[in-house]
């Protein structure tokens, strides 16, 4: 039911050449991170620190992995064993970049972490344009740009 939800989000607007594939799932994962952070910074933290949660979030995921991988025809088989050299870095990446969000909230600083935090996509933009040469539009420059704003001003 999802990903039919999604689907209408930006199938009209994708039609008209304005938007590609995947925005209704990274708006999705917006108001998803959102939300989260938002618990995770105001709620959760103070009073279970920042380690606990982190470790029934990631126990929580297998359940929802499950429930969501008909739905989104994404395929739960084991990934190829010459895949896995890259998928457990990523995975201890992955992790340690939410228990360094995690315990960023135990400081009080839910707003100003949150923020930096968030830097995660203008630094996977700024990697791919150094390693895989991608080129970047007029507008992806001016997003990075308004991101590292963003960041100042909250920083005022």
């Amino acid at each position: 039911m999802l990903p039919d939800c999604l689907q209408r989000i930006h199938t009209p607007l994708l039609h008209r050449g304005q938007l590609t594939r995947g925005v209704g799932w990274a708006l999705a994962a917006a108001v998803g991170y959102g939300i989260d952070f938002w618990l995770l910074g105001i709620y959760i933290t103070p009073v279970f620190g920042g380690i606990m949660p982190v470790w029934i979030i990631r126990s929580t995921t297998i359940c929802t992995l499950a429930l969501f991988a008909m739905p989104a025809r994404q395929s739960l088989h084991w990934p190829p064993q010459k895949a896995w050299w890259l998928i457990i870095p990523i995975g201890i990446l992955d992790t340690m970049a939410f228990l360094s969000v995690a315990i960023g909230y135990t400081t009080d600083q839910v707003s100003v972490v949150s923020v930096l935090a968030s830097l995660f996509s203008a630094v996977t933009v700024l990697l791919a344009w150094i390693f895989l040469h991608e080129k970047l539009q007029w507008s992806q420059w001016l997003g990075i740009v308004i991101i590292f704003l963003g960041v100042s001003l909250v920083k005022l």
